[in-house]
């Protein structure tokens, strides 16, 4: 709704133009009155209305000299005058400081809707134009300060156009804080495809507001979709903790905005010239994040450092885990991986690439094993050719140990089947465990966990020994089961299904029918 105050000095006035229409259906709400000029402006010192509707006769502050205060202030307020046929002299001159309309004692309802009409098109065309033209602004502001973090811009050139653009750095010191959105990373790495506007404008107000009770500086959107904070310092500048601050922006946006996000704080150097060297220093600490993991704070003293003896150490446990392997020792093997892991994100100099590779290698030692005796490498990896670019997937150091750990207790338990031959015992295990919990919602990907093989295999492995697929065998039982509570039982057919498994009473319908001939009903 507009707002709207009503300016006159009659009671009976203010109370007539209240009803003499429904405001609010076309858009607008009385919230104040006045009795003269010289109250309207008090309340317009402390509050934000759309609308006046102003009395030209009134003691005190009239409203010709109410006019002229309120344009000489330089607020712009859409205002709409009342008159009687004697005051056509303060009319005129009342013209003269832009009115929206004048409206004759006592108001026309047909003139009065026209005129609010009228007003409320050309406030909201107000509101748009302005919120558009900010915009412009906080665009052509994004691209300058783009410009000066990459040192593409003269000093000179960038002192004009912040001076035109109202950018203040001015200050002793300065320090870049990046601000990155998990879900934006995630989504320009899997498809090049740009972050949904408005969620990075939510997540922006957020930092913002909150930053600005913290500290001063600058908040922009740099070219890789990352906040970039310009926090600026002075000889009077509080002391705080970057960690702290850091810590309050993740838990505001991953609260309000659902955004987790990762920030990154860069050194602080001493010159508007120099910014960009923080702000390359930032991008360069992101990269920890593979170490580090998601949701991290970094800076200087968090980046882990390298001891030249992890390198034997490294070699050492590569031979180590490919002993574990042969030997189908499957705990051995994991435990060896996770310190191997704890090796990688204590070496920072080791370098992203090197584990991708390393943890490829780690996954080609044990899929030759799978080889070696007679094993199909798909019952593991359903795209085989794919599994260095998912290893390249994980964002980081711990995704990518869960990803191995993950498939490598696969691949052990796979070998330990195919060396040993425990088939069969397998499937008894997974056929106890239907009998067992038949009548709950149980499904393959749940049945493999119990005997820890890749749901894919134990389908296939399933249907070999059985010759029936999992999903038909679980079929094949709890029908058996509602045959016999059928004909032992009084419970009525609904109460069946339930009972052995089926929340559906329609697909146990069917499926009774497709199994045993007839319907449950006709069986009884």
């Amino acid at each position: 709704m507009l707002k709207v105050l009503v300016i006159d000095d009659e009671l009976d006035i203010r109370e007539g133009l209240a009803h003499i229409i429904d405001w609010t259906t076309y858009g607008f709400a009385i919230v104040a009155e006045a009795a003269n000029g010289k109250e309207a402006l008090a309340y317009l010192e402390k509050e934000t209305i759309h609308l006046i509707v102003t009395d030209i006769s009134m003691p005190v502050m009239n409203g010709l000299e109410f006019i002229k205060e309120l344009r000489a202030r330089g607020w712009q307020h859409n205002v709409i005058v009342l008159s009687a046929y004697n005051d056509f002299g303060y009319l005129k001159e009342a013209l003269k400081y832009r009115v929206e309309n004048y409206l004759l004692k006592p108001v026309d309802e047909d003139e009065l809707v026209a005129t609010l009409l009228q007003v409320k098109e050309d406030i909201h065309y107000e509101i748009a134009y302005n919120l558009q033209e900010k915009e412009n602004l906080n665009i052509l502001r994004s691209k300058v300060l783009n410009r000066l973090v990459t040192r593409n811009i003269s000093h000179m050139e960038f002192m004009n156009k912040a001076d035109f653009l109202q950018i203040d750095l001015a200050a002793a010191s300065y320090r870049v804080i990046l601000i990155e959105l998990e879900s934006a990373t995630e989504l320009f790495e899997r498809s090049g495809e740009r972050f949904d506007h408005l969620k990075l404008f939510s997540a922006m107000n957020i930092c913002q507001e909150l930053l600005d009770a913290r500290m001063d500086g600058v908040l922009f959107e740099d070219s890789h979709q990352h906040l970039i904070f310009i926090a600026k310092f002075t000889t009077n500048s509080l002391m705080f903790s970057y960690e702290a601050i850091a810590d309050e922006m993740k838990d505001a946006l991953k609260r309000y905005a659902k955004q987790p996000a990762s920030v990154i704080i860069g050194p602080e150097v001493h010159n508007v010239s120099d910014i960009h060297l923080s702000y390359y220093k930032a991008l360069e600490l992101l990269e920890y994040k593979f170490y580090l993991g998601r949701e991290a704070t970094i800076n200087d003293q968090q980046v882990p450092t390298c001891n030249n003896d992890n390198q034997v150490a490294l070699e050492n446990r590569f031979r180590a885990l490919e002993a574990c392997i042969m030997a189908d020792d499957a705990e051995g093997c994991l435990a060896i991986t996770s310190e191997l892991y704890d090796t990688f994100k204590l070496n920072a100099k080791i370098g992203k690439p090197f584990i991708q590779h390393a943890t490829f290698e780690l996954f080609m030692t044990a899929l030759k094993q799978v080889k070696e005796a007679n094993g199909d490498v798909t019952q593991i990896l359903s795209r085989p050719e794919q599994l260095y670019s998912n290893i390249q997937a994980q964002q980081t150091i711990d995704d990518m140990r869960e990803y191995l750990d993950n498939n490598i207790h696969s691949i052990m338990q796979y070998l330990i089947l195919l060396k040993k031959g425990r088939p069969v015992k397998v499937i008894k295990s997974v056929i106890e465990y239907i009998q067992t919990n038949f009548n709950q919602e149980i499904t393959l990907k749940q049945a493999a966990e119990t005997v820890f093989i890749n749901p894919g295999y134990l389908g296939k492995l399933f249907k070999k020994e059985t010759g029936l697929s999992f999903h038909d065998y679980l079929n094949k039982v709890r029908i058996d089961k509602a045959k016999e509570l059928l004909l032992t039982t009084n419970q009525f057919v609904y109460q069946v299904s339930e009972r052995v498994g089926y929340k559906d009473y329609n697909y146990f319908h069917k499926t009774f029918k497709k199994y045993v001939g007839t319907t449950p009903s006709d069986f009884q």
